[in-house]
């Protein structure tokens, strides 16, 4: 009798990725040139698919996520 094994009945060929990105807005500090005074922030989400063998990008989608 032949059992499948986990790893030979879970194989993917993609690689699923998520990145949470911040974009921030503003501007610098007139006393302290090293100090970012942050007047607006945007939050999304970026999903990649990603083809293990060729490395081509299968999918992508940008989500804008709101709190």
């Amino acid at each position: 009798m032949c059992r499948p094994r986990l790893f030979d009945a879970c194989q993917t060929r993609t690689w699923n990725l998520m990145i949470d990105v911040i974009a921030q807005s503003g501007r610098y500090s007139k006393r302290l040139v090293s100090q970012f005074v942050v007047e607006g922030e945007k939050r999304y989400w970026l999903h990649i698919a990603i083809d293990r063998f060729t490395g081509e990008v299968i999918d992508q989608q940008l989500e804008a996520v709101y709190d």
